[in-house]
């Protein structure tokens, strides 16, 4: 078990006239391995939940355990949930620093107090994961792309082999060809880790996520597999989200007498079915 909770609540200000409950009796469970997708409209609580599950802060109610390590309101000493766990913040291409790309990625590493030959190896590692080749490590941050130099970001969270990966809007503020080839190298990683993220596009997370997390105001109101979520399109609109656009075009065709197998959610499998005829 990658992590769990029960009745996981969240004050802001508490005892305040600026108290906010952000969080309010969350439970669920997340398996190693899997591929999770959280979901809301703003102020969901959505970026709350991912800092609870990094222990950047402590619930205010309820029982969390992350990687094996309990995390309360007295929690102080994290350091080891820190190596199990790592988190890439909206823009981590902001906080890219070193003047090459395989120094920035070194980094973490270097902190951990490894060796040289397994920083090297571990760097080389984290480039292939998300796509970087060996002309980029002598680059400065400063001359990639928007897309690189997210990916750049990755590996340096990579590189420090976390059990689990959480990402926070990791495609935000990208151009088409940058979010397409981040989305790809995020499903590369299906499997290697336990990988936790929140999108406001509902096909990014139909692309990647094998189950999505649906908050509203605080609460969860959904945990299903993505194969189930996107039925529940009339609870998803109550609470200001849609389903994907391709869910929505094969519910209508079948709708109108057509009889397709299994539902379809991604543009890849759509464009598949209507073009090829592949239903499957």
């Amino acid at each position: 078990m990658s992590l769990k909770l029960e009745n996981v609540s969240y004050v802001y200000n508490p005892d305040s006239l600026y108290e906010t409950t952000a969080l309010s009796d969350i439970s669920f469970e997340i398996s190693q391995g899997e591929t999770v997708g959280i979901i809301g409209h703003t102020g969901s609580g959505k970026s709350t939940l991912l800092q609870l599950l990094n222990g950047l802060l402590r619930p205010d109610g309820g029982s969390l355990v992350v990687a094996g390590t309990p995390i309360t309101k007295s929690s102080k000493n994290l350091a080891e949930l820190r190596k199990k766990v790592g988190l890439v913040f909206q823009y981590p291409e902001y906080q890219l620093f070193e003047e090459s790309v395989e120094k920035d990625i070194a980094f973490g590493p270097k902190n951990q107090g490894l060796s040289e030959e397994e920083i090297a190896i571990r760097v080389s590692e984290a480039m292939a994961l998300v796509g970087l080749d060996h002309s980029y490590r002598d680059k400065s941050p400063m001359e990639l792309s928007g897309g690189e130099k997210r990916r750049a970001a990755i590996a340096g969270v990579l590189a420090m082999k976390p059990e689990i990966l959480m990402l926070d809007e990791p495609t935000a503020g990208l151009d088409p060809q940058g979010r397409e080839k981040l989305l790809n190298q995020l499903m590369g990683l299906k499997g290697k880790l336990t990988l936790i993220f929140i999108s406001h596009s509902m096909e990014e997370v139909a692309k990647i996520a094998d189950r999505i997390l649906v908050l509203s105001k605080g609460t969860l109101v959904l945990d299903k597999p993505v194969e189930e979520i996107f039925e529940e399109e009339e609870l998803l609109r109550e609470v200001g989200l849609d389903i994907p656009v391709v869910a929505k075009l094969f519910a209508r065709l079948r709708e109108q007498g057509c009889d397709y197998k299994r539902n379809y959610y991604t543009l890849e499998e759509g464009l598949k079915v209507l073009l090829e005829g592949e239903d499957a």
